[in-house]
């Protein structure tokens, strides 16, 4: 059996971005040297073949469906994945036949960023045993049809359909195939075919996270193919731990029925296997790995303390609570000074911070949404103004500006309300910056706590917030400990700077999320934004007069409200050919988007180039109705559009202008930013 290769997500976030840049570049290059593809017919070779030349009645046999593909061309498993339909086989056979259903050789993964899908390359041969009847007799032919349907893709997809046939003589015995090239077909996909069915434990946590437990020794690798179509997150193979007693496999979810199947490729010392298996999802923590049933409630409280404690020397924490230490050496160098209000304050904003936060995440659940700890990170509007805040954070450490820098005494003289203000308002702070981090111990906490009553979860999160707060606390109920610090002085300036570097850091951190939501546009955006509001903040920092400072805050003001993101789209219309000679007549701009689930290219060019704010922003100003041809299935009307435009496949992109008189354009099937905007410039 043909070992296959292990599939595991090792690769950092920043070389899969510069993946996603070579396909870009590589596209926009093909779309420049072939600007358009004329119709096509399905290229895949199909036909029937039997595994014996002759069968006995009464005894099974077995029929292949043998597909070749041209080069560079793929045709879909069974789960095709992100988009595609698999080979589907319509048999008509001789009375008294029975047909079992297609048995599956085992996909290869094919990955088109943002997409993936399963399928097959050069030739696949899909398997079904016939029966006959025992009272077939001997010298008797049997011919069997099918109607065979399928999908090929390559930039482009084409449905292919043909009726094969095929003849077998019954004997007195079965005897094999005596062509060897199609006895070697055999021997091969029927190896390739999953046979032996495992047990499987699959566990769901509150993130979204799906864990999978194979109880199997030796393993050297594993791959994992999902049966359940639709629910998983396909773009990153799943992560593998392989350890003596077995393998566990790691991925995420979208949604998630009460099952799950699939297909492990299991790789041993001895040889590999191909495994089936159709488990029952099971919430929680699972038996044989912090098990929430083989610990006491203390132990969980103990893991959540200890994971707050951690949380203090994660990179996106460890900036901001590091400004509250030098508050406490500012405030013990005070004689009378009650550090200790300065602790109870700052753990008062930690745990009102996590309670609210807690009490919006339950309600939230309740509600139906799928969300887990630092949920608030899926929103780029609340990353681009953390982006920001932790922007002005840093330039403030490195000096470029001070806010009250003027008021100088009156600093030395506010309150003790203001005081205990500060310190609040520094705990709410470490709250919002420390719930996109996560630490040791505290995943195992924060899943016990989101899949129990409210009162627990409440309980969990109260300790992970004490365990934050509770070495800043501790210094204020022992000021001679801070008192040890050197006094203030110089080496305050150069540890200031160090700590902007650190903010520095949370800030490229926040940049690269908010592009992982808003992609390369919206790399683009915050970037420009970063460039103006530091501008804006230097120029605050060395202006004298009230017009430079209303200056300042006018750009500063202006670069924010450009910067937020606006996901409003156009609004879609569907097919109908009557509504394109009526908006054409009436010389109104019209986009038709001819498109289906299963084109793997049509769902890139939406992600990548359609959807993307610059092209809904052309759109809008162009006043182009856009208007989508879905032809996932069989649509007579949308067929005989295609067919009027010479084309027998999707995508197919056609731009009809302002003049009634004048032809529509086609637009070449890989999109890119530049071509659809040139395109609307000639309106």
């Amino acid at each position: 059996m043909a070992k296959i290769a292990l599939g595991i997500n090792w690769l950092n976030p920043y070389l899969m971005f510069m993946n996603r840049i070579v396909v870009f570049f590589g596209i926009f290059f093909f779309c420049l040297l072939a600007p358009g593809l004329k119709a096509q017919e399905a290229k895949t070779a199909v036909r029937l073949i039997s595994s014996v030349d002759t069968f006995e009645a009464g005894r099974p046999f077995v029929i292949g469906v043998h597909l070749q593909m041209p080069v560079g061309w793929h045709t879909y498993w069974i789960n095709p994945g992100d988009s595609g339909i698999p080979t589907a086989v319509q048999w008509t056979l001789p009375e008294g036949f029975t047909a079992t259903a297609l048995e599956w050789p085992v996909p290869k993964r094919i990955e088109t960023p943002p997409l993936v899908t399963f399928g097959y390359e050069e030739e696949v041969l899909l398997l079904t045993t016939i029966t006959p009847p025992k009272n077939f007799k001997v010298g008797e032919k049997a011919k069997f049809s099918a109607v065979i349907r399928w999908l090929e893709c390559k930039e482009t997809c084409v449905p292919g359909k043909v009726t094969a046939e095929l003849s077998l003589l019954a004997g007195n015995h079965e005897r094999a195939s005596k062509n060897e090239t199609i006895s070697a077909l055999f021997q091969k996909f029927q190896a390739e075919v999953p046979r032996k069915t495992v047990e499987v434990q699959v566990f769901v946590f509150p993130d979204k996270t799906v864990e999978l437990l194979l109880a199997e020794k030796g393993v050297q690798s594993i791959q994992f193919f999902p049966l359940t179509e639709g629910k998983l997150s396909l773009a990153k193979p799943f992560t593998v731990e392989i350890n003596a007693e077995g393998a566990t496999l790691y991925g995420q979810f979208e949604e998630l029925s009460s099952d799950l199947s699939g297909v492990l490729v299991v790789e041993k010392a001895e040889g590999g296997e191909l495994l089936t298996f159709q488990s029952q999802v099971v919430a929680g923590i699972p038996q044989n790995r912090d098990s929430p049933e083989k610990r006491s409630l203390g132990l969980i409280l103990l893991f959540a303390f200890l994971g707050g404690l951690i949380l203090n020397l994660m990179p996106c924490v460890l900036p901001v609570l590091s400004l509250k230490i030098l508050g406490f050496v500012n405030e013990a160098q005070k004689e009378g000074s009650q550090v200790w209000k300065q602790g109870v304050a700052f753990t008062a904003g930690v745990l009102i911070s996590f309670w609210v936060l807690t009490g919006v995440l339950v309600t939230l659940r309740l509600g139906g949404e799928g969300l887990g700890w630092g949920f608030q990170l899926q929103s780029p509007s609340f990353v681009l103004g953390m982006t920001l805040f932790f922007l002005a954070m840093t330039l403030n450490l490195f000096g470029v500006f001070e806010f009250g820098s003027s008021l100088g005494s009156l600093q030395n003289q506010v309150t003790e309300k203001k005081g205990l203000g500060k310190s609040f308002a520094s705990g709410i702070l470490a709250t919002v910056v420390a719930t996109p981090c996560s630490a040791p111990f505290m995943g195992a906490a924060v899943g016990y706590a989101l899949s129990q009553s409210m009162g627990l979860t409440f309980l969990v999160m109260t300790f992970l917030g004490f365990g934050v707060a509770a070495p800043y606390l501790l210094l204020s109920l022992k000021p001679e400990w801070i008192r040890q610090i050197p006094k203030p002085g110089e080496w305050m300036i150069g540890f200031r700077q160090f700590l902007g570097f650190l903010m520095l850091g949370t800030v490229l951190w926040l940049v690269w999320v908010y592009a992982q939501l808003q992609g390369i546009v919206g790399l683009g955006s915050i970037l420009i934004a970063i460039g103006f509001i530091s501008f804006g903040l230097w120029l605050w920092g060395i202006a004298r007069g009230r017009i430079s400072k209303a200056f300042a805050v006018l750009l500063i003001g202006v670069t924010i409200w450009l910067s937020i993101p606006r996901a409003d789209k156009v609004g879609v219309e569907k097919f109908s050919a009557v509504r394109v000679e009526e908006l054409h007549r009436a010389g109104k701009p019209l986009l038709i988007d001819f498109t289906a689930a299963w084109c793997l290219t049509c769902q890139v060019n939406k992600k990548l180039v359609l959807h993307r704010e610059e092209i809904q922003a052309a759109f809008r100003e162009k006043g182009v109705v856009v208007m989508e041809a879905d032809w996932t299935n069989s649509d007579p009307e949308i067929t005989k559009a295609l067919e009027k435009f010479g084309r027998a496949s999707v995508p197919l992109y056609v731009l009809y202008g302002r003049d009634p008189k004048a032809a529509p354009v086609l637009l070449p099937e890989i999109l890119t930013k530049e071509i659809v905007l040139r395109a609307l410039d000639r309106l």
